[in-house]
């Protein structure tokens, strides 16, 4: 796990939450519409753009994307001069032990497919076809949170204009229907005032 995306994560929403405290407390900026707006929004947008099965796999695209660790480059290589000199001395045979201890599922696969004998020609288009559905499956992915990421925003800004809608209506009726204003607190001050300013 990459250390900087969790310290990401962390300064980013720390800030955040530090911002709105500074202006009041977290429940005035909380709209649970709002939030419904936009969660059920870009849910169902995504469902509508994706397959079921990767919408489902969303989940496990957010974890991987959390969780991933690089491998170093060196360490890889390394291992594979590893492997190749021990071939060349010992026999391809030779590494089916180390098949069995690799880590690395793409290099186990290698291995064992080495020493049972598959053509090399053949195991380069294996591994490469591997490769292949491993790029496609992180770009569609990709994708999938991408689209995301441009969806949540604009049904947050419609989230907020319902929201404004609402209070409108709240505080000055529905003149198109002749309903009076809600007589609440708030309208309640001016007409207060304005009586006291008389007296």
């Amino acid at each position: 796990m990459d250390i900087a995306t969790i310290v990401g994560i962390v300064v980013a929403f720390g800030l955040i939450v530090w911002s709105i405290l500074l202006g009041g407390s977290l429940s005035g900026f909380i709209d649970i519409p709002s939030v419904a707006v936009v969660l059920g929004g870009t849910l169902g947008a995504l469902l509508i753009n994706f397959p079921l099965a990767n919408f489902l796999g969303m989940g496990k695209i957010i974890m991987k994307t959390i969780m991933f660790s690089l491998d170093e480059p060196g360490e890889v290589i390394g291992k594979m001069v590893k492997y190749a000199e021990r071939a060349r001395r010992e026999g391809m045979l030779a590494l089916e032990e180390d098949s069995e201890n690799e880590t690395d599922p793409f290099l186990r696969k290698g291995l064992r497919l080495a020493v049972d004998g598959t053509d090399p020609q053949l195991l380069e288009k294996i591994l490469e076809t591997d490769v292949e559905q491993i790029e496609n499956r992180h770009a569609d992915g990709a994708k999938l949170l991408g689209m995301g990421g441009t969806f949540a925003p604009a049904y947050g800004i419609q989230g907020r204009d319902d929201d404004q809608e609402h209070d409108h209506r709240r505080h000055h009726g529905h003149p198109e229907r002749g309903q009076p204003p809600h007589r609440g607190r708030e309208t309640q001050v001016v007409p207060v005032a304005h009586r006291a300013g008389e007296g």
